[in-house]
């Protein structure tokens, strides 16, 4: 296997890529030294099996972008694709192992640039947590409540120019445009929320994966309150409201499948 494989995509110009071998590496969308409570790595990994380990103290989230693997996670193994989600606490062993190479995003919460967080044999590790993973396929939304993470503060921090391309400002939000699938398969943004308008998509998949602050999400009727490290699964067709539940605007990563068209944006209009 090669990272060959893997289609080309435009990241911003000063991401600063890690490699761990000559098969794969990761970009740093959103560095620790950016000063949020969170990292954000985009990792392209084409190793037929990565090494075995377990952290002490951070929490992880996996969103998996391209191809997929097999998630040895302390005694067990799912299978898991793009479009899926993967949150691991704390002390529980994980590799992956894939005949093709992936892609997919991982947050580390918290912000911490400490590389001996990473711990072997994982004979060591107590195996007591679970991990969350998203279902697969999901026709209707889903929610993690599960997984909350320490934030530092509310207070948001601009992102670092270096953390996307474009810029969009609205009346009730901010959206950064970090990347995208050249075949619009995917996109990822990361986005600041007041208040949006209920709305659907027809066609449009959506993760969001709270970042910093708390949102108050509305799905086909039902409220929920998501805390960082908590997602919500939108699917097509369903109609849902996002809002921030403090003056303060709430930060989102939001992955779509496929990348998101504008004109696939739909506001409802209660009857």
């Amino acid at each position: 296997m090669n990272l060959d494989l893997l289609e080309k995509i435009s990241l911003p110009n000063t991401c600063k890529a890690t490699w761990f071998s000559q098969t794969s590496k990761a970009d740093e969308l959103v560095p620790s030294d950016a000063g949020h409570p969170w990292i954000l790595k985009l990792y392209n990994i084409a190793e037929p099996k990565t090494d075995p380990h377990y952290h002490k103290i951070r929490t992880q989230t996996f969103v998996f972008l391209e191809g997929q693997t097999t998630l040895h996670l302390g005694q067990i193994q799912e299978r898991v694709r793009a479009g899926q989600i993967v949150t691991i606490p704390p002390h529980l062993a994980h590799t992956l192992e894939q005949t093709d190479p992936v892609r997919f995003l991982v947050i580390d919460w918290p912000n911490l640039d400490y590389p001996e967080d990473h711990y072997e044999p994982i004979e060591e590790a107590s195996n007591r947590d679970q991990a969350f993973i998203t279902p697969f396929p999901v026709k209707e939304s889903f929610l993690n409540e599960g997984y909350s993470v320490p934030q530092d503060s509310l207070d948001l921090q601009d992102l670092p120019p270096s953390a996307y391309q474009k810029r969009l400002e609205y009346p009730t939000h901010v959206v950064y445009e970090m990347c995208a699938d050249p075949d619009h398969k995917w996109s990822l943004a990361i986005i600041d929320v007041n208040d949006v308008v209920p709305h659907f998509h027809e066609t449009g998949t959506e993760h969001f994966i709270v970042l910093s602050g708390q949102l108050k999400i509305e799905i086909q009727g039902v409220t929920h309150i998501l805390a960082p490290g908590q997602s919500a699964h939108i699917a097509p067709g369903q109609t849902h409201h996002l809002k921030s539940t403090t003056a303060q605007s709430v930060r989102l990563l939001c992955v779509n499948f496929p990348a998101f068209e504008p004109s696939d944006f739909h506001p409802f209009e209660q009857r």
